[in-house]
């Protein structure tokens, strides 16, 4: 005599596939908000926590469904894996910022030796010797990039930076340099600064158009603030956006021209978080490879 066996439904592998789905949803949002600008990094920060937890639990639901299910053959199998998947979807960058925080050490900047160097010369300046200090005390070797010497002028490392500025997409916001390599002496004035024929008595001004009412009037296109005559020393102050968030770091580029030489150092710092994940690393290494492809080749003029 055959029997029927009934077999009971997983009550929890619906819940955990609909508790995945919506954290999957959830990240999706919160991303693209930020990205729009429509929540601050904060709501960002606290909708990423919600979207972890939410994932966490969509993950402990399903692994719990699957044993059930194959210990004891109970139904829901299929909703209890696809919760595992979109869960473990929804958990890998999580687990990847993980593997990052681990790699890099816990900081939000990156900065090459050049300027290391200057900072703590100004510090040893200025505060006064302290006692010394044990090794572990010492800052991370790691923290600071090896920046580049080139046997150029300033300005050539200068062209192939602006190249570079170009390919990897940073907003340029100023731009300082030193006094120019060769400059104009009071004393031999060019044409440009004598005063304009108008300004001599005796003179008829030079008649120029007049403006026609209703008339519109083409905007003026701003200057970049790239465009800067030769000097032996540059500061470029920058913007680098992460690529997913677009989380903003504020980048200083510094060109200097000592003894025929021109040396090139960075700096990256987050605008928000207290960890960067090594972002702000990888900001300053690719723009240094970049940087030294665009040099191959370059030679210093003669007589330099």
């Amino acid at each position: 005599m055959a029997g029927h066996y009934l077999k009971k439904r997983l009550r929890t592998a619906s819940l955990a596939r609909r508790l995945a789905s919506f954290a999957l949803i959830l990240l999706v949002v919160a991303v693209l908000m930020f990205r729009l600008h429509g929540i601050e990094f904060e709501v960002l920060r606290i909708l990423l926590a919600v979207v972890g937890a939410l994932a966490a639990l969509a993950l402990v639901l399903a692994l719990f469904g699957l044993a059930r299910v194959w210990r004891k053959g109970y139904r829901g199998g299929g909703a209890a894996l696809a919760a595992l998947v979109i869960g473990a979807l929804v958990a890998a960058p999580f687990a990847f910022a993980g593997a990052l925080a681990l790699r890099n050490p816990p900081t939000n900047m990156a900065e090459t030796d050049g300027i290391a160097e200057e900072e703590q010369d100004a510090s040893a300046a200025t505060v006064p010797p302290a006692a010394p200090t044990n090794a572990t005390q010492a800052p991370d070797e790691e923290e600071a990039l090896n920046g580049r010497v080139f046997a150029v002028r300033a300005s050539q490392v200068y062209a192939a930076v602006r190249l570079v500025l170009g390919d990897v997409g940073w907003t340029v916001g100023e731009v300082q340099t030193a006094d120019p390599e060769q400059g104009t002496s009071g004393e031999d004035a060019s044409p440009a600064d004598e005063p304009p024929p108008a300004a001599i008595a005796g003179t008829v001004p030079v008649p120029t158009p007049r403006e026609v009412p209703g008339e519109a009037e083409t905007p003026a296109k701003a200057p970049d603030p790239l465009d800067q005559p030769d000097s032996g020393e540059y500061r470029i102050a920058a913007v680098a956006a992460s690529p997913v968030l677009g989380l903003p770091s504020d980048v200083e580029i510094r060109i200097v021209e000592d003894d025929s030489q021109a040396y090139l150092d960075l700096r990256s710092v987050s605008r928000f978080g207290s960890y960067d994940f090594g972002q702000n690393r990888r900001f300053i290494e690719d723009f240094l490879a970049r940087v030294d492809t665009a040099m191959v080749g370059t030679v210093a003029p003669a007589g330099s």
